[in-house]
């Protein structure tokens, strides 16, 4: 993991070479629409500043924005929740998906056509990526298997698909909160005992790869969406919402049972004919990308020097969201949020150096908590969350401002080594803080 981490710290670093390079010519924007499947960064390059003049530096200025076009996306593309657990930029840096895959998603992306504008002087032009693309780059299931037969039985009949009604604030499973579900790349399906109903590995690979395992949408009309889910579908309405990354409808036992009991319904999530209805606004919106300036660049590098003196824990990486500090093995008691006495010199260590870090740049900081998964799924998940907020509590009493800080839990949903040895547990026992910069929803190069 620390291999790749460091390959993607060399990448960032030539990318911000790249930006000095072509400082403050090229402005991006992106842009998701989760009801058709697609990413969208429109670009536009200052001609002015870029020192080309039109016509005749067309083909020069197409080719600078088209070689900048990775730099431009990259951020905002490894938001991408790919499930409850896991982004986009979590499957990066974990060697799921190497930097040689996402290059080819962006490079088979669809440019339009460049035009001028003469208001403003710029050259535009829009990319966009399908999400079924990167869908599919993480497809290597070829067995379809089917949810565990239910012990119960209810009155049911056979349907021609499935609809989820997963709109406004539901209670969030496993927490004291409310939330609204977000979407994601790979759904699951619960029920409330925590029995999972519908994930990708039980739908067919070649339909997942052509068209995902639900379809969003944000219309009560099924006419707009009778082709997956057909003319006489079951409609079922979210209960909770599960996981981290709020993505995974929680549905009652009695409409699991009336899925499960019927062999024609288990086809249709072989087929994946599921639609969930969210909000308008969780489907189709603009994304916010990382402010990435000088003073990040040198908090960066403040921070890299005081983590890696006295090797108190890995070297930051620049990810997606910002600068992360990955805290292997950090001591708590058995089964308990209590941090024991023999990790306060090394508290000391990692607030000290984000207070200074903070002396360079604005950030607002994330604490996410990771255990090892052993024992009871239903008491990992709520385990790291007093972790997380246990690691914030003592950073805040060494100095570091406590309103700048929110924390998470992952339970064991996320390990980055085998839990079947001492070590390997050690490395999945972490904590991840990530010092976040402004975000902004155009980007310059």
């Amino acid at each position: 993991m620390r291999k790749t981490f460091g390959k993607i710290c060399v990448l960032c670093f030539v990318f911000s070479l790249l930006c000095f390079a072509f400082a403050q010519t090229i402005e991006s924007s992106s842009s998701i629409d989760w009801t058709s499947q697609t990413f969208e960064s429109n670009i536009s390059l200052d001609l002015i500043k870029a020192g080309i003049k039109m016509p005749s530096g067309r083909n020069a200025a197409v080719e600078r924005i088209t070689m900048q076009i990775p730099l431009l996306v990259k951020d905002s593309l490894l938001s991408i929740r790919v499930n409850s657990f896991t982004t986009l930029g979590d499957l990066v840096a974990n060697g799921t998906i190497t930097l040689e895959q996402l290059s080819t998603i962006i490079d088979n992306g669809k440019k339009t056509p460049s035009y001028f504008s003469n208001e403003t002087n710029n050259l535009e032009l829009s990319h966009m990526i399908s999400l079924n693309s990167i869908s599919k780059t993480l497809i290597n299931h070829t067995y379809v298997y089917q949810p565990k037969k239910p012990l119960d039985r209810i009155a049911s009949r056979a349907y021609s698909g499935i609809i989820i009604d997963a709109r406004g604030s539901l209670p969030v499973h496993g927490e004291f909160v409310a939330d609204s579900v977000e979407p994601c790349l790979f759904p699951q399906i619960w029920d409330m005992q925590m029995n999972l109903l519908y994930e990708k590995n039980m739908v067919e690979p070649e339909i997942v790869s052509q068209q995902g395992i639900v379809n969003y949408v944000y219309s009560d009309d099924t006419n707009l969406y009778q082709d997956r889910v057909g003319k006489d579908p079951l409609r079922i309405k979210a209960r909770q919402v599960y996981g981290t990354n709020r993505t995974d409808p929680v549905i009652s036992d009695s409409d699991a049972l009336r899925i499960l009991t019927v062999p024609e319904n288990l086809e249709l999530l072989r087929q994946g004919k599921v639609v969930i209805i969210l909000d308008k606004e969780k489907l189709v919106h603009p994304i916010k990308v990382p402010l990435k300036n000088d003073s990040y660049y040198f908090a960066f590098e403040d921070l890299t020097k005081r983590i890696t003196k006295d090797n108190i824990a890995a070297p930051p990486v620049d990810r997606e969201t910002g600068l992360m500090v990955v805290v292997e093995n950090i001591q708590f008691l058995p089964d308990s949020a209590e941090i024991l006495p023999s990790e306060s010199e090394r508290l000391n260590q990692i607030a000290e150096a984000i207070k200074n870090a903070i002396r360079f740049n604005t950030f607002s900081i994330l604490v996410e908590g990771h255990t090892a998964r052993i024992g009871d799924i239903n008491t990992e998940l709520p385990l790291s969350q007093a972790r997380a907020k246990t690691i914030v509590d003592e950073i805040v009493k060494r100095g570091v401002p406590e309103d700048l800080f929110t924390y998470k839990g992952y339970g064991g949903n996320v390990p980055v080594a085998d839990n079947d040895t001492p070590e390997g547990r050690a490395k999945n026992r972490r904590v991840q803080i990530t010092l976040q910069p402004v975000f902004e929803y155009s980007t310059w190069y």
